[in-house]
């Protein structure tokens, strides 16, 4: 049996209409572009959960700019039973200080790492 894997979705927003399905706003597939460093970025995320093990029931988010930059969610209550759980981060403002990686790490109960996914940040011309 795999393991656990994570796979993030980073967007400028996600909403959730009255059906329960997601509409997921300005995804960012491969980077992230800015036009200067120091630069304040809107990043959401969408975060999906495979394959935990039998004793999570919570896991904690950890998001981290380059710069130093880091934020860590409350525990957030998982399902193991499930063959996917998802999460859900809100828009955040991001502060990046120079051009890396964008990476967001889910630990379970104990602290443990249960995947890790990145987003790479690049200074560059952003089209009209």
């Amino acid at each position: 049996m795999p393991g656990p894997n994570i796979s993030v979705t980073f967007c400028e927003d996600i909403r959730t209409e009255k059906t329960e399905k997601l509409l997921v706003i300005g995804v960012f597939v491969d980077e992230m572009m800015v036009n200067d460093f120091p630069a304040s970025v809107r990043l959401a995320m969408w975060i999906r959960i495979f394959e935990l093990p039998p004793a999570a029931t919570a896991v904690r988010v950890v998001v981290s700019a380059p710069g130093g930059w880091h934020a860590e969610t409350e525990p957030i209550a998982v399902y193991p039973k499930r063959r996917q759980n998802h999460v859900l981060l809100p828009t955040l403002s991001v502060p990046v200080a120079e051009a890396g990686e964008i990476v967001v790490h889910v630990r379970d109960n104990d602290g443990n790492d249960i995947g890790a996914d990145k987003l790479s940040v690049l200074k560059g011309v952003i089209p009209a």
